[in-house]
């Protein structure tokens, strides 16, 4: 996979540093405290959460230049949504401009990523909500008139199953971390 390394490198950003904390708090709010356990059946559901704010990081597959993405965290939970699922299988996630979307104009398909299942269990960790999936998309249609989006993602169980399917909501999307050539005055910090 083309990002595997990046990915991997921005899945262990300082979530402070990129306005991330705010989002697993409302990560808390959505899903509750965590709780230990086993699901008692197969079926399962996914649930993401993104941080509204463009960041900028660097990409090892090219040289370290810096690059404008999004962060989120996927999470596969129980049917109950108690328990958040250590588990493997492939991911793709659609980005979609929403920002001109009325009436009869409807949004815009603007990026798509596929993380293959070797490269989505190295982005796999427990945090203190339980297992999930920290995720950098790099956002390589970026633009600053873009003022909301929504993504779709899809994950798709190892070894067969019924894929999830995922649909954020419409977020405004937040260009401050920016300066006005489209960097970042200051880099997400990475956690040693």
């Amino acid at each position: 996979m083309r990002y595997a390394a990046w990915m991997l490198m921005a899945a262990t950003m300082v979530t402070g540093a990129t306005g991330c904390a705010s989002t697993m708090e409302r990560t808390e709010a959505v899903f509750g405290k965590p709780v230990s356990g086993t699901p008692t059946t197969t079926s399962a559901r996914a649930a993401a959460t993104f941080s509204p704010k463009v960041v900028m990081a660097p990409d090892p597959t090219r040289g370290g230049a810096q690059v404008i993405g999004l962060l989120g965290r996927l999470f596969i939970l129980d049917p109950s949504g108690s328990y958040m699922i250590e588990t493997a299988g492939v991911l793709k996630v659609d980005l979609y401009n929403h920002t001109h979307a009325v009436g009869d104009t409807p949004p815009v398909m603007l990026e798509h990523w596929l993380f293959d299942p070797e490269t989505l269990k190295k982005l796999g960790r427990k945090d203190m909500f339980g297992y999930g999936f920290s995720l950098f998309l790099p956002w390589s249609t970026h633009r600053k008139d873009i003022s909301k989006i929504y993504m779709v993602l899809r994950f798709e169980p190892e070894g067969g199953g019924e894929p999830m399917m995922y649909q954020t909501g419409v977020m405004s999307i937040d260009h401050s971390m920016l300066d006005a050539s489209g960097k970042s005055p200051q880099p997400p910090q990475l956690v040693p």
